[in-house]
């Protein structure tokens, strides 16, 4: 199966690829899991037991990989229309940095996804659920640095 990959355009500009909706492949996931569990339950499993565990743990890595991707895309598509359309970087240089960073490698995962969208092509790349860990907790300490500089904004001027 192949991930539908969707061109992404803010302000006019083509900003790259979005991953579009996996309900899909999520559900041909979850199908495909449970054939592999009553297989492995199946006395004639023997010379086959490797492969089907493999599977299992792959299918496992993918369904964690494609929950990691949506959640970060979620933050970034949001994040995204401030540090770049918005004018914080000028307030947050430090931030800004840090998102350019995170929009940089995020937008080459896109880019690879789009070039070559097999889910299991994209998916058991070596790392990549860490990969979307460590930039989910990035794009988590860019929310609370700009959270927090809000705050600070709403105590110096109060209604």
């Amino acid at each position: 199966m192949c991930f539908n990959m969707i061109r992404y355009e803010k302000g006019g500009r083509v900003r790259g690829h979005i991953l579009g909706a996996t309900d899909e492949i999520m559900q041909v996931l979850e199908e495909n899991s449970m054939n592999l569990q009553s297989m492995a339950a199946s006395q004639f499993i023997g010379p086959f037991m490797s492969k089907v565990q493999q599977w299992e743990k792959d299918l496992t890595l993918i369904s964690e990989i494609i929950d990691e991707w949506i959640s970060v895309q979620r933050k970034w598509l949001y994040l995204e229309g401030i540090f770049i359309d918005g004018d914080i970087s000028s307030q947050l240089p430090e931030e800004a940095k840090n998102f350019n960073t995170i929009d940089e490698e995020f937008r080459e995962i896109m880019r690879n996804s789009n070039d070559n969208p097999l889910v299991t092509a994209v998916c058991l790349v070596p790392g990549r659920l860490n990969d979307f860990m460590r930039l989910g907790s990035a794009l988590d300490g860019c929310q609370k640095s700009l959270n927090d500089y809000l705050e600070q904004k709403r105590r110096a001027f109060p209604r």
